[in-house]
């Protein structure tokens, strides 16, 4: 039996939105990928901005793709409501990085902080606007 199939039989879906549970592993995966990217290019040398820049397109390509078969289970094309949402959060991210900056906190920990709260916000989103 396989998992899919398993949860829908079971009591799970009562107790879980399966689509939030798919959001999850799907934000889990391009986050560690995100952080991945984040940390080995600044590590290497090259400004915030710029890793965040990197960052955004290879995370919107992650992101979109992974969310729109499997977590919504849509077809068709999305990426115009996508991308503007993506450049947001870009903005939003390197706002918020300048300040940790500023503030002398550690990159890499402002980008872990940062990740959560646009997690959360970035679900709600993608449901109630992108992929409806």
């Amino acid at each position: 039996m396989k998992i899919y199939e398993f949860f829908k039989i079971s009591l799970l879906p009562k107790i879980f939105n399966l689509t939030l549970i798919k959001y999850f592993l799907v934000g889990l995966f391009n986050t560690a990928v995100s952080f991945g990217i984040f940390s080995l290019l600044y590590f290497l040398g090259l400004h915030y901005f710029i890793v965040s820049m990197v960052n955004m397109v290879i995370g919107v390509g992650i992101s979109y793709y992974n969310h729109r078969r499997f977590t919504f289970s849509i077809k068709g094309d999305f990426l115009e409501k996508f991308t503007p949402i993506a450049l947001a959060y870009y903005l939003a991210t390197n706002i918020l990085l300048y300040c940790g900056d500023i503030m002398g906190f550690n990159i890499y920990i402002t980008y872990l902080f940062i990740l959560l709260p646009v997690s959360v916000i970035n679900y709600f989103v993608l449901k109630i606007y992108v992929f409806k």
